[in-house]
């Protein structure tokens, strides 16, 4: 998951496109960069760098984006597609930094959850898990729990129908 989208690097030159890098930090604490472009408003900083800060849109070459409110050199708020190292892919809103509205996640093995996040947490949608057993639950989460019908498939490929709440 995002923590925080923050630039470190800024061009010198006063125009409104430049490339950069980004530093990301997940909720395990991994940090990687990513080198894009950005278009938008920005601001000086005391050491002359140019960082985004208003509304504009930065992309990386492999296809990721960010586009809506930066404060400052960091993504806060609007709609993002971000790809991380292992694969998985987030696409949505974010709002203070966090997964916030509706989104979609991916997992690398092809499990995903679309729905509602509430700050950085996923309440309410459809999903498939799979879990380190090989069983998988596809259905519907409200609140964080299960709800109504699902399908529950056992690692030998047996299924069973779940039903209800947990």
């Amino acid at each position: 998951m995002i923590n925080k989208i923050k630039i470190i690097y800024g061009g010198s030159n006063p125009i409104q496109e430049f490339n950069y890098e980004i530093i990301i930090t997940n909720s395990d604490s991994d940090i990687y960069r990513k080198t894009g472009k950005y278009k938008g408003n920005f601001k000086k900083t005391e050491s002359k760098k140019n960082i985004p800060n208003g509304e504009g849109t930065w992309n990386s070459i492999d296809g990721d984006y960010a586009k809506g409110t930066w404060i400052n050199g960091e993504f806060t708020t609007g709609q993002v597609k971000y790809k991380y190292k292992n694969g998985d892919i987030f696409e949505g809103l974010l709002k203070e930094s966090m997964y916030d509205s509706y989104g979609e996640y991916t997992y690398a093995d092809g499990d995903y959850a679309k729905g509602t996040w509430i700050k950085g947490e996923f309440t309410t949608g459809e999903v498939k898990y799979k879990y380190s057993t090989g069983n998988i639950y596809e259905g519907r989460l409200v609140n964080g729990k299960y709800n109504g019908d699902g399908k529950y498939t056992l690692a030998n490929g047996d299924f069973e129908k779940a039903k209800g709440s947990s």
